[in-house]
């Protein structure tokens, strides 16, 4: 693997583990009927970044 792709990999994973953790920490912790945080913004960059790692590592001729 290449430096880009861990690093893509790795932010993506990062970013999903604490846009889930701030959702679901802002969830359990309101009483019913409060709101909540949904991080989406971190959620779907995490997806993207995630999703073009995987791209990259999966991509033929990337083990050169």
């Amino acid at each position: 693997m290449k430096v880009d792709e861990n690093k893509a990999l790795l932010w993506g994973i990062g970013m999903l583990a604490v846009g889930g953790l701030i959702t679901l920490s802002t969830y359990i912790g309101g009483e019913p009927g409060d709101s909540y945080v949904v991080t989406t913004g971190l959620l779907v960059v995490g997806g993207i970044n995630l999703i073009r790692g995987l791209y990259l590592h999966l991509k033929p001729g990337s083990r050169a």
